[in-house]
């Protein structure tokens, strides 16, 4: 995913830095004050001075040097301090021990501030302070600590409304949404404008840049947006027209069309009624992935399990296509294609159930 953050350092009050008489203090290096740097999914990444230094000194040159592994970095969404002199770890969202890589000099240390979750810091907006800190035996505390600096980070999240294809009056059409630096999970909103506000159609959720929204329409060209609210921060895309069928448009299917329908692999049946309006009682076979935590050892495990999706009626639109979904106790389907000639084909039924998701494409015929 491309990085999705711009991340601003603003420079905060800050209390002075601590380090024993003689001993260098910790510099933060990067991001400077006012500075501008790319952030996203990977991490803040924040460099800072480490050198070598007395953790414990006993006078008459018996000492104990620290190195830059008992170096550390705090991000929080405060400035407060704790009793050690650190930022407070009530409000501390992210850490990262003291590394040494190749590309900086020597005795200066990086960390990548990151929880690696959708709605971890480096995903979020908002407003987060850091510092860097050394363990300290001799001194109160148990630390010694840099100064604290301003962190804004800022979205760079571009949203934009897809093509949905034909969509009909009181017919529901799938909104496609492309999503460029909105992490995954993340709930986005479908809105029409109404005169002079726009009123929310449904939602759906970011996976891999991309999004779904299910929507029932006028009649009439539509004016549709996405929005989506990361942390502090409203992200909206451009304006899209969508012209929208009356419901009364010449169909593709008809009375022929009414009876019994199945499909194999998986199984499938259904039938359709009313001169090629409707499906009822609509039952397919899915299997789903169930990943299981929080096992003994940490150990993580993956079953699968059998289940249907069931759908008892569903709308076909004047050129065909249908979808319908359901929800219920914990669990959710979703199923869509399209009927003409006697056949279904692009059929794909979708199921949740607890932690268990799955889908799977079918076709059908007209027994």
């Amino acid at each position: 995913m491309r990085r999705a953050l711009t991340i601003l350092a603003l420079g905060a009050a800050a209390p002075n830095a601590v380090a024993m008489p003689g001993d260098p203090p910790i510099t933060l290096l990067t991001p400077a004050a006012d500075a501008v740097l790319p952030g996203g999914a990977a991490g803040i990444p924040v460099t800072y001075d480490c050198p070598d230094y007395r953790q414990v000194d006993l006078g008459d040159g018996f000492a104990f040097f620290g190195q830059w592994s008992d170096y550390g970095v705090r991000l929080a969404t405060g400035p407060e301090l704790g009793a050690d002199g650190r930022l407070r770890q009530d409000q501390v969202v992210a850490a990262d021990t003291g590394h040494q890589p190749n590309t900086l000099p020597d005795e200066q240390c990086a960390g990548e501030l990151a929880t690696g979750r959708a709605d971890g810091p480096e995903n979020t907006p908002g407003t987060y302070y850091w510092q860097a800190s050394r363990l300290c035996g001799g001194c109160a505390g148990g630390y010694e600590v840099s100064e604290v600096r301003r962190l804004a980070i800022r979205a760079d999240a571009a949203l934009s409304v897809r093509s949905a294809g034909a969509a009909f009056a009181g017919y529901p059409v799938a909104v496609p949404l492309r999503l460029a630096g909105v992490p995954d999970g993340a709930s986005v909103t479908l809105q029409r404008r109404a005169g002079s506000r726009w009123t929310a159609l449904g939602t759906g959720r970011a996976s891999n840049e991309r999004g779904e929204v299910i929507a029932t329409l006028p009649a009439g060209v539509q004016s549709l947006r996405a929005s989506v609210r990361l942390g502090t921060q409203t992200v909206t895309s451009p304006v899209r027209t969508l012209r929208v069928r009356p419901a009364a448009a010449p169909r593709v299917t008809t009375g022929r069309d009414d009876g019994a329908w199945t499909g194999a692999s998986p199984s499938v049946r259904f039938r359709v009624t009313g001169g090629g309006r409707t499906i009822t009682g609509f039952r397919a076979s899915v299997t789903m992935v169930c990943p299981q935590v929080g096992l003994p050892g940490g150990q993580g495990q993956v079953t699968t399990r059998a289940g249907f999706a069931v759908v008892s009626r569903a709308r076909i639109a004047p050129d065909g296509r249908f979808i319908a979904a359901a929800t219920s106790r914990g669990s959710a389907v979703l199923v869509r294609g399209k009927v003409r000639g006697g056949r279904l084909t692009g059929g794909v039924a979708a199921l949740s159930v607890g932690t268990c998701t799955g889908s799977g494409s079918f076709t059908a015929r007209r027994s």
